[in-house]
């Protein structure tokens, strides 16, 4: 069963919670799919390219330039290198109901979040 009133789902709540929707399958097997879409979408990033997802969103990686920082505890300017880091936007879908659900962004109207929506 999924934790009730947690905030955070992790790996072993969603294998849990697609074996209750799927009481025919096997939870290694449901667990097996659930590293294999993981690691698909890694490995898209990895070789830099986007994933999307209909409806829930696109993963993609964005290049970060150097930088000098500071050391937040003594002040010190830090060299921080380039790197690339995985972003994520969500879908159409996603965002419309978040704000159904009251949550991120609903004290804005809906049609706001994507001018490219014309509801």
């Amino acid at each position: 069963m999924v934790r009730k009133n947690a905030s955070t789902m992790n790996r072993s709540d969603l294998i849990r919670l697609l074996a209750e929707k799927n009481p025919r399958m096997d939870s290694k097997t449901l667990e097996r799919y659930v590293d294999v879409v993981f690691e698909a979408i890694s490995e898209a990033l990895v070789e830099n390219r986007r994933v999307e997802i209909r409806g829930f969103g696109s993963f993609w990686t964005k290049e970060r330039s150097e930088r000098i920082s500071r050391n937040p505890r003594s002040g010190e300017s830090v060299f921080v290198a380039a790197k690339r880091v995985p972003a994520f936007r969500p879908g159409r879908q996603l965002r419309r109901e978040l704000v159904e659900a009251g949550g991120a962004g609903s004290r804005r109207r809906a049609s706001a979040l994507d001018p490219r929506d014309g509801t």
